[in-house]
Protein backbone atom coordinates (compact mmCIF):
# COMPACT_ATOMS: atom_id res chain seq x y z
CA UNK A 1 0.00 0.00 0.00
CA UNK A 2 1.48 3.29 -0.96
CA UNK A 3 1.49 6.82 0.56
CA UNK A 4 -1.40 8.11 -1.25
CA UNK A 5 -3.56 5.10 -0.37
CA UNK A 6 -2.84 5.26 3.34
CA UNK A 7 -3.47 9.40 3.10
CA UNK A 8 -6.97 8.95 2.05
CA UNK A 9 -7.76 6.11 4.52
CA UNK A 10 -6.90 8.75 7.16
CA UNK A 11 -8.35 11.37 5.66
CA UNK A 12 -11.85 9.02 5.18
CA UNK A 13 -11.72 7.66 9.18
CA UNK A 14 -11.65 11.07 9.54
CA UNK A 15 -14.94 11.72 8.62
CA UNK A 16 -16.54 8.59 10.44
CA UNK A 17 -19.45 10.55 12.37
CA UNK A 18 -20.93 11.98 9.12
CA UNK A 19 -20.72 7.93 7.71
CA UNK A 20 -22.51 7.36 11.30
CA UNK A 21 -24.97 9.83 10.31
CA UNK A 22 -25.19 8.66 7.17
CA UNK A 23 -26.39 5.33 8.27
CA UNK A 24 -28.47 6.65 10.95
CA UNK A 25 -30.71 8.76 8.21
CA UNK A 26 -30.95 5.49 5.49
CA UNK A 27 -32.20 3.76 8.92
CA UNK A 28 -34.96 6.03 9.43
CA UNK A 29 -35.81 6.32 5.85
CA UNK A 30 -36.33 2.79 4.88
CA UNK A 31 -38.54 2.48 7.71
CA UNK A 32 -40.25 5.40 6.62
CA UNK A 33 -40.58 3.68 3.44
CA UNK A 34 -42.00 1.04 5.04
CA UNK A 35 -44.74 2.51 7.03
CA UNK A 36 -45.94 4.99 4.53
CA UNK A 37 -45.39 3.51 1.19
CA UNK A 38 -49.15 3.10 0.54
CA UNK A 39 -49.98 6.63 2.14
CA UNK A 40 -47.83 8.81 -0.10
CA UNK A 41 -47.61 8.64 -3.43
CA UNK A 42 -44.33 9.28 -5.64
CA UNK A 43 -42.80 9.26 -1.51
CA UNK A 44 -40.75 6.10 -2.90
CA UNK A 45 -39.02 8.58 -5.62
CA UNK A 46 -38.52 11.25 -3.06
CA UNK A 47 -37.06 9.35 -0.25
CA UNK A 48 -34.51 8.05 -3.26
CA UNK A 49 -32.87 11.66 -4.64
CA UNK A 50 -32.66 12.08 -0.88
CA UNK A 51 -30.84 8.79 -0.11
CA UNK A 52 -28.46 9.05 -2.75
CA UNK A 53 -25.77 10.90 -1.18
CA UNK A 54 -26.33 8.67 1.83
CA UNK A 55 -26.37 5.46 -0.21
CA UNK A 56 -22.75 7.27 -1.24
CA UNK A 57 -21.48 7.79 1.73
CA UNK A 58 -22.24 4.15 3.34
CA UNK A 59 -20.67 2.74 0.61
CA UNK A 60 -17.66 4.87 0.78
CA UNK A 61 -17.29 3.81 4.26
CA UNK A 62 -17.85 0.24 3.45
CA UNK A 63 -15.23 0.47 0.81
CA UNK A 64 -12.88 2.02 3.53
CA UNK A 65 -13.26 -0.20 6.26
CA UNK A 66 -12.52 -3.27 4.15
CA UNK A 67 -9.27 -1.10 2.91
CA UNK A 68 -8.38 -0.48 6.20
CA UNK A 69 -9.30 -4.35 7.35
CA UNK A 70 -6.97 -5.53 4.57
CA UNK A 71 -4.35 -3.25 5.20
CA UNK A 72 -4.02 -4.40 9.05
CA UNK A 73 -4.77 -8.54 8.07
CA UNK A 74 -1.78 -8.09 5.67
CA UNK A 75 0.09 -6.77 7.83
CA UNK A 76 -0.67 -8.94 11.02
CA UNK A 77 0.46 -11.82 8.52
CA UNK A 78 3.90 -10.46 7.84
CA UNK A 79 3.96 -9.90 11.83
CA UNK A 80 3.44 -13.95 12.24
CA UNK A 81 5.48 -15.11 9.73
CA UNK A 82 8.31 -13.01 11.21
CA UNK A 83 7.77 -13.80 14.32
CA UNK A 84 8.33 -17.72 13.30
CA UNK A 85 11.17 -16.79 11.90
CA UNK A 86 12.55 -15.48 14.61
CA UNK A 87 11.24 -18.57 17.08
CA UNK A 88 13.44 -20.82 14.46
CA UNK A 89 16.06 -19.09 14.74
CA UNK A 90 16.18 -19.07 18.45
CA UNK A 91 15.85 -22.57 18.66
CA UNK A 92 18.08 -23.07 16.47
CA UNK A 93 20.68 -21.01 18.39
CA UNK A 94 19.38 -22.40 21.78
CA UNK A 95 20.05 -26.22 20.50
CA UNK A 96 23.84 -25.57 19.02
CA UNK A 97 23.83 -23.40 22.98
CA UNK A 98 23.33 -26.22 24.39
CA UNK A 99 25.42 -28.80 22.18
CA UNK A 100 28.85 -26.56 22.61
CA UNK A 101 27.88 -26.58 26.17
CA UNK A 102 27.66 -30.07 26.78
CA UNK A 103 30.85 -30.91 24.56
CA UNK A 104 32.63 -27.78 26.96
CA UNK A 105 31.39 -30.06 29.94
CA UNK A 106 32.08 -33.46 28.89
CA UNK A 107 35.85 -32.18 28.34
CA UNK A 108 36.06 -30.68 31.42
CA UNK A 109 34.77 -34.19 33.43
CA UNK A 110 37.23 -35.81 31.02
CA UNK A 111 40.11 -34.45 32.43
CA UNK A 112 39.05 -34.97 35.73
CA UNK A 113 38.48 -38.17 35.39
CA UNK A 114 34.64 -37.83 35.65
CA UNK A 115 32.55 -39.78 33.10
CA UNK A 116 28.25 -40.07 32.76
CA UNK A 117 26.72 -43.38 33.55
CA UNK A 118 25.69 -45.30 30.28
CA UNK A 119 23.70 -48.09 32.61
CA UNK A 120 23.69 -50.33 35.26
CA UNK A 121 22.28 -53.69 34.99
CA UNK A 122 21.79 -56.06 38.35
CA UNK A 123 20.52 -60.01 38.06
CA UNK A 124 21.14 -63.27 40.21
CA UNK A 125 24.41 -63.43 38.23
CA UNK A 126 26.14 -60.48 38.09
CA UNK A 127 26.05 -56.30 38.76
CA UNK A 128 27.72 -54.22 36.35
CA UNK A 129 27.93 -51.09 35.27
CA UNK A 130 28.68 -49.06 32.19
CA UNK A 131 30.30 -45.69 31.38
CA UNK A 132 31.73 -43.30 29.33
CA UNK A 133 35.84 -43.28 29.31
CA UNK A 134 39.09 -42.28 27.41
CA UNK A 135 42.07 -43.51 27.06
CA UNK A 136 43.27 -42.90 30.04
CA UNK A 137 40.65 -45.24 32.15
CA UNK A 138 42.53 -48.72 32.48
CA UNK A 139 41.53 -52.02 33.56
CA UNK A 140 41.77 -52.12 37.70
CA UNK A 141 41.09 -48.19 37.99
CA UNK A 142 38.96 -47.56 40.77
CA UNK A 143 35.31 -46.01 40.03
CA UNK A 144 33.47 -43.60 42.79
CA UNK A 145 31.14 -41.54 43.70
CA UNK A 146 30.60 -38.38 46.29
CA UNK A 147 29.10 -41.03 48.20
CA UNK A 148 31.71 -43.81 48.33
CA UNK A 149 32.82 -46.73 46.50
CA UNK A 150 31.07 -48.20 43.36
CA UNK A 151 33.77 -50.97 41.94
CA UNK A 152 36.43 -51.46 40.21
CA UNK A 153 36.94 -51.01 36.03
CA UNK A 154 37.25 -54.58 34.27
CA UNK A 155 36.99 -54.03 30.67
CA UNK A 156 37.69 -50.81 28.28
CA UNK A 157 36.34 -50.71 24.49
CA UNK A 158 35.00 -48.14 22.34
CA UNK A 159 35.47 -45.45 24.89
CA UNK A 160 33.16 -47.42 27.02
CA UNK A 161 34.01 -48.76 30.14
CA UNK A 162 32.50 -51.55 32.17
CA UNK A 163 32.46 -51.45 35.71
CA UNK A 164 31.71 -55.11 38.29
CA UNK A 165 29.71 -52.84 41.11
CA UNK A 166 30.68 -53.52 45.07
CA UNK A 167 27.36 -55.19 44.66
CA UNK A 168 28.46 -58.09 42.06
CA UNK A 169 29.58 -61.32 43.89
CA UNK A 170 32.46 -61.51 42.46
CA UNK A 171 33.72 -58.31 43.85
CA UNK A 172 35.96 -58.41 47.19
CA UNK A 173 37.40 -55.87 49.13
CA UNK A 174 39.00 -55.39 52.49
CA UNK A 175 37.47 -52.56 54.55
CA UNK A 176 37.69 -51.61 58.82
CA UNK A 177 35.21 -49.57 60.94
CA UNK A 178 35.86 -46.85 62.98
CA UNK A 179 36.82 -49.06 65.99
CA UNK A 180 39.40 -50.45 63.28
CA UNK A 181 37.54 -53.91 63.22
CA UNK A 182 38.69 -55.07 59.89
CA UNK A 183 36.36 -57.21 57.81
CA UNK A 184 36.61 -58.85 54.44
CA UNK A 185 33.44 -58.20 52.37
CA UNK A 186 31.55 -59.37 49.00
CA UNK A 187 28.64 -58.66 47.00
CA UNK A 188 25.85 -60.96 46.77
CA UNK A 189 23.83 -59.89 43.36
CA UNK A 190 21.59 -57.88 45.48
CA UNK A 191 21.64 -54.93 47.50
CA UNK A 192 23.47 -56.21 50.15
CA UNK A 193 27.33 -56.99 50.92
CA UNK A 194 28.06 -59.78 53.60
CA UNK A 195 30.67 -60.80 55.48
CA UNK A 196 33.06 -63.11 54.33
CA UNK A 197 35.89 -62.99 56.44
CA UNK A 198 36.93 -61.87 60.05
CA UNK A 199 40.44 -60.32 60.26
CA UNK A 200 40.52 -60.73 64.21
CA UNK A 201 39.20 -62.58 67.17
CA UNK A 202 35.17 -62.98 66.70
CA UNK A 203 35.28 -61.16 70.39
CA UNK A 204 35.95 -58.20 68.25
CA UNK A 205 32.28 -58.22 66.84
CA UNK A 206 30.95 -56.80 69.85
CA UNK A 207 32.40 -53.37 68.91
CA UNK A 208 30.51 -53.33 65.36
CA UNK A 209 27.00 -51.89 65.36
CA UNK A 210 24.15 -51.12 63.14
CA UNK A 211 25.25 -48.25 61.63
CA UNK A 212 28.52 -48.31 61.65
CA UNK A 213 30.27 -47.23 58.01
CA UNK A 214 32.42 -49.67 56.64
CA UNK A 215 35.88 -48.06 54.98
CA UNK A 216 38.42 -49.25 52.85
CA UNK A 217 41.16 -50.33 54.60
CA UNK A 218 44.10 -49.59 52.09
CA UNK A 219 45.04 -53.65 52.55
CA UNK A 220 46.11 -55.99 49.61
CA UNK A 221 47.52 -52.44 47.05
CA UNK A 222 44.49 -52.11 45.37
CA UNK A 223 41.93 -49.72 47.01
CA UNK A 224 42.90 -46.25 48.41
CA UNK A 225 42.23 -45.95 52.36
CA UNK A 226 39.16 -44.59 53.34
CA UNK A 227 36.52 -44.73 50.89
CA UNK A 228 33.14 -45.34 52.12
CA UNK A 229 31.59 -48.71 51.41
CA UNK A 230 28.78 -49.51 53.41
CA UNK A 231 26.72 -49.28 56.11
CA UNK A 232 26.19 -52.12 58.67
CA UNK A 233 22.70 -53.71 59.00
CA UNK A 234 22.99 -56.95 60.57
CA UNK A 235 26.13 -56.77 63.35
CA UNK A 236 26.29 -60.58 64.55
CA UNK A 237 28.05 -62.64 62.09
CA UNK A 238 27.76 -63.07 59.10
CA UNK A 239 27.79 -59.63 59.01
CA UNK A 240 25.33 -57.89 56.41
CA UNK A 241 25.84 -54.40 55.32
CA UNK A 242 23.80 -51.90 53.01
CA UNK A 243 26.07 -50.84 49.87
CA UNK A 244 26.86 -46.10 50.60
CA UNK A 245 26.31 -45.67 46.84
CA UNK A 246 22.83 -45.75 44.89
CA UNK A 247 23.66 -47.74 42.04
CA UNK A 248 20.28 -47.26 40.02
CA UNK A 249 20.47 -43.17 40.52
CA UNK A 250 24.26 -42.71 39.62
CA UNK A 251 24.77 -40.37 36.71
CA UNK A 252 28.45 -40.13 37.10
CA UNK A 253 31.14 -41.66 38.83
CA UNK A 254 35.11 -40.73 39.42
CA UNK A 255 37.76 -42.87 37.88
CA UNK A 256 40.70 -42.49 40.42
CA UNK A 257 44.21 -45.42 39.54
CA UNK A 258 44.88 -48.08 42.08
CA UNK A 259 46.99 -47.90 45.11
CA UNK A 260 49.45 -49.97 42.96
CA UNK A 261 49.42 -48.01 39.67
CA UNK A 262 50.68 -45.18 42.22
CA UNK A 263 53.52 -46.83 43.85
Amino acid sequence: MNFRQKLLIKLKLKNYKLYVLCVLCGMLSAVCDTMHSGLLPGYKNCVSKITFPIKKYMNEFVETIHIYSNFFNKENLQLMLENKKLKTRLFKTEYINKELNNIIKHEKLSKQMIFRVLGFEQNIFSSSLLMEATDEVKPGCIAVSPNGLVGIVTDVANSIAQILTITDKRFSVPVKTKSNVYIIINGNNTNLIVEVAMQQDNQLTTNIKIGDILYTSGEGGVFPCGIPVASITKSHPPIEAQPIVNLDNLEFVKVIKPTSFLN
